[in-house]
């Protein structure tokens, strides 16, 4: 399910900007607008396990294991992997392997495991008492997708998605019975855009850096709530700027640095595997990254004023935040500030 009707003033927009409509996201990388793409099964997230596991789970060269947690890889002296440790339901087991091991753990817990297993940069592991096994920079290249959420846009007419007026029984029904409905659209991201900034242009390459994922979502007390908790946002900032528009329609718009220059590292807080790893984005670090997400900003705002969202009456708040009020609304300056208060990853 889309919401079509906003869903297709978002592609004119684009078009009014000279942008193509339909671009195919998993293809080559291009310029332009589109739906966005989600791996799903009547509605539902098609996971790993939804789609390959659950078929396979009782084949007798399948086992898996629930409540389980890698801890360590065994490395032997010739430097080949040789076995897993974990613990499964707190008690510390060992698989010896034949083969290979795949290491899946995600952006964060694969370089943990590896450290953990004497892979990783030498000095770091001897200060923490691992020994190290294999000298290399494990976890020092970690680029996020980061960028700033554009709101309220507020609109004129009630074809957004509200949650205290559309999140229901109705919508669960929808969901479970038929695969359809507002559920189904994920975190309600409903379309995509991408754009190079002007110094990518100058290059002679159109390689977009900029991603802008576009949600017709409501300003609203339960929107501020989720956006608080998940994205750590100071309330008092959050009821500034949404509290006014309490019960309005509307949407939002979410700029992201998808080629960021500013590299961060994943490191260890110290050898036991159940700490969590130590994360530093290193969000906004480099000059560029900050320069590129005000000129998308920017461009967010040229969107609001085109004629496809002019006709229904879209604007951006009026009200600035309270920790950039010292800035000319809607200047260069005050969008680096907004970006520095508004600052999230959706990765």
């Amino acid at each position: 399910m889309s919401w079509k009707p906003l869903l297709d003033r978002f592609f004119r927009a684009g078009e009014e900007l000279g942008y193509k409509s339909d671009i195919d996201a998993n293809g080559p990388q291009t310029a332009g607008f589109g739906s966005f793409e989600v791996t799903q099964n009547r509605g539902q997230r098609g996971s790993t396990y939804t789609t390959i596991l659950r078929d396979l789970q009782h084949n007798p060269n399948i086992r898996i294991l629930t409540y389980a947690q890698a801890t360590k890889i065994s490395i032997d002296q010739s430097k080949k992997a040789n076995g897993v440790y974990y613990y499964h339901h707190g008690i510390k087991k060992f698989s010896a392997v034949s083969k290979e091991i795949i290491l899946s753990c995600g952006s964060y817990d694969s370089p943990k495991l590896l450290m953990l297993s004497g892979v990783g940069p030498k000095n770091e592991l001897e200060l923490l008492g691992i020994k190290p096994k294999v000298n290399l920079p494990v976890g020092k290249n970690l680029q996020d997708h980061f960028g700033s959420f554009i709101f309220p846009i507020t609109i004129n007419s009630t074809i957004s998605f509200s949650i205290e007026r559309d999140f229901g029984i109705h919508a669960f029904y929808e969901y479970f019975s038929k695969g359809l409905g507002l559920m189904t659209v994920p975190s309600a991201v409903d379309g995509q855009a991408f754009m190079s900034t002007s110094d990518v242009k100058e290059s002679g390459k159109d390689w977009p850096n900029i991603q802008i994922m576009f949600m017709p979502i409501s300003p609203s007390k339960a929107l501020k709530d989720v956006l608080v908790k998940a994205l750590y946002l100071k309330p008092k900032v959050m009821s500034d700027i949404m509290d006014p528009y309490d019960g309005s329609d509307g949407i939002m718009l979410i700029p992201l640095i998808v080629r960021p220059k500013g590299v961060g590292e994943v490191t260890l807080k110290d050898k036991n595997p159940f700490s969590d790893p130590l994360i530093d984005p290193k969000f906004l670090h480099h000059s560029d990254d900050l320069k590129a997400l005000v000129e998308a900003m920017k461009f967010v705002m040229k969107i609001v004023e085109t004629k496809a969202f002019q006709e229904i009456g879209a604007k951006f708040t009026t009200i600035p935040l309270s920790e950039c009020k010292t800035y000319k609304f809607r200047s260069n300056s005050y969008f680096e500030c907004y970006a520095r208060h508004m600052l999230g990853t959706v990765w």
